[in-house]
C-alpha cells in the first residue's frame, strides 16, 4: 500500500482540473507511464446542463509501474468532476438532529 499526505496550496477548482487533465497526470503521479482519454463525454468541471449533466465526464486508460512490481498495470477508469451545489453540503456534512 502506498499512502501519501500533503498540503496543497491551490484552489479546489485548480485541483479538479489538474486531476481531470490526462496530459498533466505525471505532475502528481510519478508512477504513471501515461494516461489517455478513451472516451470524453463532455469537458469542463464548470459545465452546467450539459448533455451528460453537470461537470466533466470521461473514461481514461492509465498505465502504471508501481515500485517493487515487475509488470505494468493498466487501469480503465470512469472519471467525473463537477462543482458542488449547495444541496450537496447536506450529503457531505449530514445533520444528526442535534446540529452536530
Amino acid at each position: 500500500i502506498i499512502k501519501t499526505t500533503s498540503i496543497v496550496r491551490k484552489s479546489p477548482k485548480f485541483l479538479a482540473e489538474l486531476l481531470m487533465d490526462s496530459e498533466r497526470v505525471k505532475v502528481y503521479n510519478k508512477m504513471s507511464l501515461g494516461r489517455t482519454d478513451e472516451r470524453v463525454f463532455q469537458t469542463g468541471v464548470d459545465t452546467q446542463g450539459g448533455a451528460f449533466g453537470d461537470g466533466e465526464s470521461k473514461v481514461v486508460r492509465n498505465l502504471t509501474k508501481p515500485p517493487m512490481v515487475n509488470s505494468i498495470i493498466e487501469f480503465v477508469t470512469c472519471m467525473h468532476a463537477r462543482k458542488l451545489r449547495p444541496s450537496d453540503m447536506s450529503i457531505l456534512f449530514p445533520n444528526d438532529g442535534n446540529n452536530n
